[in-house]
């Protein structure tokens, strides 16, 4: 890919926004951060697929969390978004 390591490091940040989402919506609004996650994640795989390993961790990441996430707020009786 033409200019592909110019595309690396604003990949590499998308992505990590992608794993913080993902994190994020375990404990807050899983229906409102699993979105912002998974289009993230997908852009930061078009840009780049230099961080593999990170993609694949937010992809892990995300369905576990999206499942705990909304496991923990219709039993703990918060929001869901």
């Amino acid at each position: 890919m033409k200019n592909a390591g110019t595309r690396d490091v604003p990949a590499g940040i998308i992505g990590a926004v992608a794993l913080v989402a993902s994190i994020v919506q375990i404990v807050y609004l899983p229906f409102a951060f699993a979105p912002i996650a998974l289009v993230a994640l997908v852009i930061a795989i078009l840009m780049s697929p230099k961080y593999r390993r990170l993609y694949e961790a937010t992809v892990v990441v995300g369905s576990v969390g999206f499942v705990v996430g909304v496991t923990y707020a219709v039993i703990m009786d918060n929001p869901l978004y």
